[in-house]
């Protein structure tokens, strides 16, 4: 099992590598999406270091926008979340 810890160790080998700090932003976002009073800021700063490092990379930018779109929305909008989570049959 992965661990932030794991995901650190990794960015300090390989700094000048985009993905892992890309995939330490999505685990973190993972594993704390399931709370509405969690902050997404740290994602957002590992997203935008993933950025950075590798600007032509398209990922980093994608999941920045995925989490404005999708878990901004569904922690300030219940009715709204609960409107897309039927149109999804979830």
């Amino acid at each position: 099992m992965w661990s932030v810890a794991d995901f650190e160790v990794l960015e300090k080998r390989f700094p000048k590598d985009y993905r892992p700090p890309m995939y330490h932003a999505l685990y973190l976002a993972y594993y704390g999406t399931y709370s509405k009073e969690y902050d997404f800021g740290p994602v957002l700063r590992l997203l935008e270091r993933a950025s950075n490092i590798n600007p032509s990379a398209a990922l980093p930018y994608y999941y920045v926008g995925y989490e404005y779109v999708f878990w901004w929305n569904w922690r300030h909008d219940d009715e709204g979340a609960i409107q897309l989570c039927e149109a999804e049959r979830c």
